[in-house]
């Protein structure tokens, strides 16, 4: 950050603070605002036509299928074994072992570990297998359960509904089939 940016922002700020405090300090200054009555407003006789559920054409977000816990549950686990995967076979090709990452990620709850070196970092630590364990599998299904909602809405539309895109591309503002029109 450039220190020019950090001192314009600095002097912004404080003369923010000296304005509003201005205002409200030591009485708080008030505005008498004149109110003018408003005639009633008619009543339409048109009537209103109800929105039909699925239909691409309305901006109505209802939640029209709740998934269970089951499913952040199953997506945690199975993100968990696809790092585990990944992480030994980093701990094979760099260190030539696949206990090596195990054993860095139990470093961080472990005193001993934290203080071994290399020589000791590779070979399986009975230990240093069951706090990783431990830690991962409960990260991993507290990462995958919380994401359960806000990912649940990336997947495909059901068939039902004609399109089978995802619902970013059946914004109406983009054109062709993908607009819902």
């Amino acid at each position: 950050m450039h220190p020019m940016l950090a001192v314009a922002g600095v002097f912004a700020v404080l003369l923010s603070c000296v304005g509003w405090f201005r205002e409200v300090l030591p009485v708080e200054r008030e505005e008498v605002v004149p109110v003018f009555e408003q005639p009633p407003v008619a009543q339409s006789s048109r009537g209103v036509q109800a929105l039909r559920v699925g239909s691409n054409a309305h901006r109505m977000r209802l939640p029209l299928e709740v998934y269970p816990y089951s499913v952040g549950l199953k997506a945690g686990l199975a993100g968990g074994a696809a790092m585990a995967v990944v992480g030994c076979l980093f701990g094979l090709l760099t260190h030539g072992s696949i206990w090596y990452p195990i054993n860095l990620l139990a470093a961080a709850g472990s005193a001993t570990l934290t203080r071994a070196d290399l020589c000791r970092a590779r070979p399986i630590q009975s230990g240093g297998l069951i706090l990783a364990s431990v830690a991962h599998l409960s990260l991993s299904i507290l990462v995958g359960d919380p994401l359960r909602g806000p990912l649940a809405d990336l997947q495909p539309a059901p068939a039902s509904d004609g399109l089978g895109v995802h619902p970013a591309a059946r914004c109406p503002a983009l054109p062709g089939r993908y607009s819902g029109r």
